[in-house]
């Protein structure tokens, strides 16, 4: 498995800031940035008070990816399978945890990363298939066991769904 994708299909980018020791008290309700072109060197400016710790959760998605559930209150990350279709590149999405303690103006990097991976499924007699008059146009996959939620601080993923990737063209 690998990621896939080139990752311009995610142009939303979806923030939360919290303080405290266990991160326990989120400043703001989801903060929302749109019209994000991913190239590896986006620019966001959040002000936040000296001599305090904070962690910020990043999720970025497609504008239009209406399968994924943000709870802040558990920082996690829900996604619903429900109609997903193979090669969807539109659900591909990204997230990342800046964790830092504010001692004056400073620039801070942070690397959002894909929670996913593709699966790639690959075969030595497409020849033979296509001499047998066999010529593959679309793939389907069913998934079980798959794990549905993403805590997006720890990285830990739980749920058990079977998710069903609809047919679409190879």
């Amino acid at each position: 498995m690998r990621s896939f994708s080139d990752g311009t299909k995610a142009n939303v980018l979806k923030y939360v800031v919290y303080t405290g020791a266990n991160n326990e008290t989120m400043l703001e309700a989801i903060s929302e940035v749109n019209g994000i072109a991913f190239d590896g060197n986006e620019t966001l400016q959040i002000e936040l008070a000296n001599n305090k710790h904070y962690t910020i959760l990043f999720w970025a998605q497609n504008e239009n990816a209406s399968y994924y559930t943000l709870d802040t209150a558990n920082k996690t990350i829900t996604v619903d399978y429900s109609g997903a279709a193979c090669n969807d590149e539109n659900r591909d999405a990204f997230y990342g945890v800046l964790s830092h303690t504010v001692t004056g103006a400073t620039t801070l990097g942070v690397e959002l990363k894909r929670p996913f991976a593709q699966v790639n499924i690959g075969s030595s007699d497409f020849e033979t298939a296509a001499n047998a008059g066999l010529v593959p146009s679309t793939s389907k996959l069913v998934v079980k066991g798959v794990c549905n939620t993403l805590n997006l601080l720890s990285g830990e993923a739980t749920g058990s769904v079977e998710a069903t990737f609809d047919a679409a063209n190879v």
